[in-house]
């Protein structure tokens, strides 16, 4: 269980692949109720964190610990994002998942406030900082995804902007395939590694097959 829990974003990529690929045209056109929904379940779950620590429960909820506490969920939509610019061009799934990349992003951002919020104090405390870094290079990309944020920045200035979102998945891969301890400073490659970077290094050769069939087209 322990190896499926700690790379449970990696088998919900597919799953959710699956779902988005069905379900994508329903997530586009109803796309502020997904994130309504999504905004309330993060608020619910966040809400229950500090109402049970202040009352001495039990922060720990099955199911809701590993896909959302420790990131899970929003893992496997920012995945879908990351490899939509990776698939070849103009194939079916691309396609599909283009259509719902911002709404993906968004709900993405939501679904991972949980996580944020539960390991906070070992951030600030100097463990994995990496993830928090991702994050925050996060926000303005989040804030600039909404249509009505985008229409007021010029075009360049918003492609140029979410370019770092290659940064984003850049602290994403250290931050899971290494533990890094800022105070001492010491850097130590995950246990549970191995698939992470199986699964980065084939959204890599993805990445440059695809930009190498671009640029000889």
């Amino acid at each position: 269980m322990t190896l499926l829990t700690s790379n449970l974003g990696l088998f919900l990529t597919p799953l959710l692949g699956v779902v988005i690929y069905r379900f994508g045209p329903h997530v586009h056109k109803h796309e502020y109720r997904y994130f309504f929904v999504a905004t309330l379940l993060s608020f619910a779950i966040v809400s229950y964190f500090y109402l049970a620590t202040f009352l001495g429960w039990s922060t720990y909820l099955p199911i809701i610990h590993e896909v959302f506490y420790m990131g899970h969920a929003s893992f496997a939509m920012y995945s879908l994002v990351m490899f939509t610019g990776a698939f070849r061009h103009k194939s079916r799934l691309k396609i599909a998942l283009s259509k719902v990349r911002r709404e993906l992003s968004i709900m993405g951002f939501i679904l991972l406030l949980p996580h944020v919020f539960f390991q906070l104090d070992l951030a600030l405390s100097g463990f994995n900082q990496t993830g928090f870094l991702a994050f925050l290079l996060m926000v303005p990309l989040f804030i600039t995804s909404f249509p009505q944020v985008r229409r007021k920045m010029h075009p360049l200035s918003w492609r140029k902007l979410h370019r770092l979102s290659y940064a984003v998945y850049a602290m994403l891969f250290l931050h899971l395939t290494f533990d890094v301890y800022t105070s001492p400073w010491l850097i130590t490659f995950s246990r549970y590694a191995p698939l992470y970077l199986l699964f980065f290094a084939i959204y890599l050769v993805l990445k440059v097959n695809n930009r190498s069939k671009k640029q000889r087209a």
